[in-house]
Formats: structure tokens, sequence, C-alpha cells
């Protein structure tokens, strides 16, 4: 898709049987219409259409993360779209099919729900981190967790639903 499109209608590629759709560098998505990638589960957002199409941040938080955007999500920069990250909100990566998340040093909370209902196969909190909210890693097929001696605050039920978390490491500082 060229960086000159700003808006796709509903379901253009409707019976379409498709593996990749790629977004150039430079595009600014504007309005998505509903089921519009088809049966392309994820796009390929090239350079910095990735960061303009794949998070809503607002203030410094991230606040909502397509399904459609790539399975591994690398914070650690701590900037998207030019602001300083300093929270993923309440729902933000809520079932968006994430298998890899690394946070920035930036971001001090992950909301409510945050990271739910996802197959995470490796995590990294970052040392930034002082507050967990309630069900942010629910169901996400975690096996090991290392929280850093910084975090103050885990809500409930934050690792509940991970049949297969072996180990958490809560260092010391």
């Amino acid at each position: 898709i060229p960086n000159t499109v700003t808006t796709i209608g509903k379901n253009i590629l409707t019976n379409n049987v498709m593996d990749e759709i790629i977004v150039l560098d430079g595009t600014r998505l504007i309005s998505l219409g509903t089921n519009w990638n088809g049966t392309a589960h994820k796009v390929n957002f090239v350079g910095d259409s990735y960061e303009y199409n794949c998070f809503t941040v607002n203030d410094g938080v991230i606040t909502k993360y397509p399904s459609y955007c790539s399975a591994t999500v690398d914070l650690s920069s701590g900037i998207i779209q030019g602001q300083t990250i300093t929270a993923i909100g309440d729902n933000a990566f809520k079932g968006s099919g994430v298998n890899n998340v690394r946070l920035g040093n930036t971001i001090t909370s992950v909301g409510v729900s945050a990271f739910e209902n996802n197959s995470i196969h490796t995590l990294d909190l970052g040392s930034g981190v002082i507050s967990l909210g309630n069900r942010s890693f629910y169901n996400t097929g975690l096996t090991d967790v290392v929280i850093s001696a910084n975090v103050m605050s885990i809500g409930d039920n934050v690792f509940a639903g991970n049949d297969n978390l072996e180990r958490i490491e809560i260092q010391g500082k």
C-alpha cells in the first residue's frame, strides 16, 4: 500500500486469499474499514508506518494496538510517534496476538488487562515498571517472569490463567 493512501474502506479484500499485506514507510492510514485486511492476519508495516498505524498513543499512554499488527512489540526506545511512552493503558494489547514483548525503561505502569489473552513467549518488563494492573498478564501463556526490584504494586490476578507458568523471580534491591 503506497504512502499516498490515507483511507481504506471495509471488506476491500473479501473472498481473497493472501498471505501478506505490506504498508510502505511514511504511510498514515487515518481511516480503516472493518475487515479491511481480509484473510491476512498480520500486516507488514515498513519503517515508521508501523508506529503510526499500529499504536494509538494519548499523552504518553498506549491505549490501543490492533491485532493485525506485528506479533513482536519492542518498546525499548521509549518513543512512539515522537512521544515518550510512560504507560500501557487498560486493555491496550488485549487479544491482539502479540507473542514477544519488550517494554522500555520509560514505562512505569501496565494497565488493567493490558496484555490479557495473548500467547506471550518472551516478556521483558524493563526496569521502569512500578505498577502492574489487575489481570495485566492474565491468560498469556507465560512460563517464566522476572519482576524488577522497582515494582511496588502488583494487582489482582496479574499472572492468573497461565497454566504453564513455572517460575516468577522477584528481584531485590
